[in-house]
């Protein structure tokens, strides 16, 4: 008899620690932190900031030629002087990591005259990684 209680006492304890741990690796599979949803966080967060920013007189700051476009990775924000960076920076924190899941680079144009502005990830000089106005970028699904 006391075999049979010893026998179903430890068939119970290593049911739970077997459906403990299939448990846990399941949730950490369904309840891990998806990179592209880190992703497409980063982007709204440059779209919020660059729209907030570019449409304030702020953006006339950014250089004489205010009919040209001028592109910049949001990285080097932290590292320029001026009153819009500066305002950038403050948009979006001090720990800002402008580098998608991908390893691409998140970058924002401004044309100071119109008050317009882009977003690009990759390489800006190539319209096929334009994230905003037109989702061009094949990096990530449109959301």
């Amino acid at each position: 008899m006391k075999r049979i209680i010893l026998l179903l006492l430890m068939a119970a304890i290593l049911a739970a620690l077997y459906f403990g741990i299939v448990k846990k690796n399941s949730g950490s599979d369904t309840g891990a932190a998806d990179p592209t949803a880190a992703d497409y966080e980063k982007i709204e967060a440059v779209k919020s900031a660059i729209s907030e920013v570019a449409s304030s007189s702020l953006v006339t700051k950014i250089a004489e030629d205010q009919g040209q476009w001028y592109i910049f990775d949001v990285g080097v924000i932290y590292e320029k002087d001026g009153e819009f960076y500066k305002k950038l920076a403050e948009k979006l924190g001090a720990d800002f990591d402008p580098k998608l899941s991908n390893g691409d680079r998140l970058f924002m144009g401004v044309l100071p005259f119109r008050k317009s502005w882009r977003v690009y990830a990759g390489n800006p000089s190539n319209e096929d990684n334009m994230l905003y106005p037109d989702w061009n970028y094949s990096g990530l699904e449109k959301p």
